[in-house]
């Protein structure tokens, strides 16, 4: 609301000017004093739109309580009130940015009309703040999805010049400086977390607090659960650059391990001194951190340690033809006995290339689906989607077998019950810590199987069902109940608060306090 402030030490010069005029009606807030100090102390914790103050006054005039003011508060309107004609009020008045003179004795229409034309500026002005602030929060949130696309498109681009690069930082309100640039490639370890972009937004803010201490740094989202994070060093020793990351990087996935019970794998690229040598070390940073596949999840791998790449040895498909043979011959001891095998052989081939010996592992999952005829149970873009989910040796072998068990078991009426009962376990004891690993060891089946079957029978993955059904119940709770959000958030099954809170709001637009 509009809020005018009267002041003059004469008593019924406030009351009159307040009484006369039907403020209420004019939607003006009007608050009295009868001296200037008095009037300044609340001026400066809150400030009004308007004042209207008498010039002599004792102990402080209106021109000292006009300079005053107009030095912390420099937004708020001031009118002089006076029953003097001199000129050098006028004139100081004019220097300390007075809006306007009113005599005495007070012409009612005139101030009326005075302060409804200063309402009319203010609202004008409020408007005007309210759409600059609404766009300000626009671009605040697509900076995000700006900053993602960039990343996507300057990888194809050619090598950006260093005034190029500086103009894209700043276009997407980076802090950074577009030379002696340390990119680290992340991928979070998802575990049973189904909500990427709220956990990706976590772990961003734990690094960038961590990392930003010892190095000027900012993080791009690069997929729903990677991140890029580039850092401005100053050391000329790349040793001691490549540590004191390590160290930052490993204080961080502690960090995540301890406050958000994840963990993630992180390749530390080697420094790009120039803006053009940047995205070929991002490449590296990123290419480091494939070795997850061989070394497991919650590594920190620094690219100098790791520069030579081997071909993928082709003596692989070999013991990928025993699987099959075994398979297609309905042996499934020799199947077991050859995929241990062939296991054996993936993590012998350390330092092959990660990427090829993925897609290598990828094309042999497709043509055991292909040759196995798994399409009559399963849907092969369920198979691709599962294979997204591994990046270590140890889950690939677990997605072989649950692969080769969902298709010799496909008509197996214990695997289907077995689905049906852990659905029916979740819709009853949403409450509880549930995750794959522990509804696979209740119905006796492998979580690779579970995870397939479960996306087959009802089109939905497993973690998405759990999430689906626990924020149901906490909208249900919130509408009839009395329960506070914390505790509607513990009977749903969420332990972080803050976690539950933002979890709420991404899939229903509204915080949980105002879904009451």
């Amino acid at each position: 609301m509009f809020e005018l402030v009267l002041i003059d030490d004469k008593r019924e010069v406030v009351e009159g000017l307040s009484r006369a005029i039907d403020w209420k009606a004019m939607q003006v807030s009007v608050h009295g004093f009868f001296s200037a100090s008095e009037a300044m102390a609340y001026c400066m914790e809150h400030p009004p739109a308007l004042v209207i103050t008498d010039i002599c006054m004792p102990v402080m005039s209106g021109m000292e309580f006009t300079k005053s003011l107009r030095a912390v508060h420099p937004e708020v309107r001031v009118v002089l009130l006076t029953g003097y004609d001199d000129f050098t009020y006028a004139r100081e008045g004019i220097r300390l940015g007075v809006v306007e003179y009113l005599s005495k004795p007070v012409d009612l229409d005139e101030v009326q009309s005075l302060v409804a034309k200063e309402k009319a500026c203010w609202e004008e002005q409020q408007a005007e703040r309210e759409k600059q602030v609404a766009e300000s929060a626009r671009y605040r949130r697509g900076l995000p999805t700006l900053r993602s696309q960039w990343l996507k498109n300057a990888r194809s681009a050619q090598p950006p010049t260093r005034e190029r690069l500086q103009k894209d930082f700043a276009g997407m309100d980076l802090p950074l400086q577009a030379e002696r640039l340390l990119p680290v490639a992340v991928r979070i370890c998802q575990g049973e977390k189904s909500d990427t972009d709220l956990m990706r937004y976590a772990v961003e803010n734990i690094g960038c607090e961590i990392i930003g201490a010892q190095f000027p740094c900012a993080a791009i989202a690069a997929g729903d659960t990677e991140l890029l994070v580039l850092a401005n060093y100053t050391s000329s020793s790349l040793l001691e650059t490549t540590y004191k990351m390590m160290q930052c990087v490993r204080q961080w996935r502690d960090a995540c391990k301890e406050n958000l019970n994840l963990t993630f794998t992180a390749g530390i690229g080697m420094p790009a001194a120039r803006a053009e040598e940047l995205f070929p070390a991002i490449a590296g940073a990123e290419r480091v951190r494939e070795r997850e596949l061989f070394l497991g999840e919650g590594s920190v791998l620094p690219a100098m340690d790791w520069q030579h790449v081997e071909a993928v040895d082709p003596a692989l498909p070999a013991v990928q033809e025993e699987i099959l043979k075994a398979l297609l011959q309905k042996r499934y001891d020799r199947t077991a006995d050859a995929v241990e095998t062939y296991i054996r052989a993936l993590r012998s081939r350390e330092n092959a290339d990660p990427l090829q010996l993925r897609e290598q592992m990828l094309a042999f999952l497709l043509r055991i689906y292909h040759e196995g005829r798994a399409e009559r149970c399963l849907h092969v873009e369920t198979l691709i989607d599962q294979f997204g989910q591994v990046h270590t040796i140890d889950q690939y072998r677990e997605q072989l077998l649950g692969l080769i068990s969902y298709i010799t078991g496909s008509r197996d009426e214990g695997g289907a019950t077995g689905v049906a009962e852990v659905k029916h376990y979740i819709d009853e004891h949403y409450s509880e810590e549930i995750t794959l690993k522990t509804m696979s060891e209740l119905v006796h089946l492998s979580p690779a199987y579970l995870s397939y079957a479960f996306k087959e029978e009802f089109d939905i993955n497993f973690n998405d069902y759990l999430t689906a059904v626990r924020i149901e119940q906490a909208k249900h709770l919130l509408t009839q109940t009395d329960l506070k959000v914390y505790e509607v958030c513990a009977k749903v099954g969420y332990k972080d608060k803050k976690y539950f809170t933002d979890l709420f709001k991404k899939h229903t637009g509204m915080l949980p306090r105002d879904w009451k």
